[in-house]
């Protein structure tokens, strides 16, 4: 069963202090808190300050089948529209 997300809860989960770490990709929230990203943490950290869905980014960088697969395992949410 998946939760909706406002924005303002999802600044809470920055990553930072000992929260949980969650990015929002195509409207999408996923917990990758304890996800090891190739390129470093600071790739998938959130600017508390301006939350951004990073779809545009995960798609510029060609992400294979096999990531866009990965996905799902870390799914937990919708943003609230």
């Amino acid at each position: 069963m998946s939760k909706t997300f406002s924005v303002e809860e999802l600044k809470l989960y920055d990553g930072k202090n000992g929260n949980k770490l969650y990015v929002l990709i195509h409207g999408k929230v996923y917990d990758v808190t304890d996800f090891d990203h190739p390129g470093g943490r600071e790739l998938l950290e959130n600017n508390n300050d301006n939350y951004v869905d990073l779809g545009e980014a995960f798609d510029a960088e060609g992400h294979s089948r096999t990531a866009k697969n990965m996905l799902n395992q870390y799914y937990i949410g919708e943003l609230k529209e």
